[in-house]
């Protein structure tokens, strides 16, 4: 009778592990999705228009509207 106690608490213990370990992935993945990529695409995105805007003749009064329009049009494209 004492060993089919130790076989339930360590089912207990296992599914406890197994949930857990679905929370922290979860948890990561979360993290990852709404914080480190959105942040990444923004940075790719203004590099983007930095180097347009940088390769646009600097005489052009339109210079700043050349970075915002790339800009936008990036993270438009990346579905922000």
């Amino acid at each position: 009778m004492g060993s089919q106690k130790v076989f339930n608490l360590n089912k207990i213990n296992m599914k406890n592990i197994v949930i857990f370990l679905l929370l922290i992935v979860t948890l990561g993945f979360g993290f990852y999705w709404f914080g480190l990529k959105p942040q990444n695409d923004r940075r790719e995105c203004y590099s983007k228009a930095i180097e347009a805007r940088e390769r646009w003749p600097e005489n052009d009064i339109n210079l700043d509207r050349v970075f915002d329009v790339i800009y936008d049009d990036c993270i438009k494209s990346k579905g922000y």
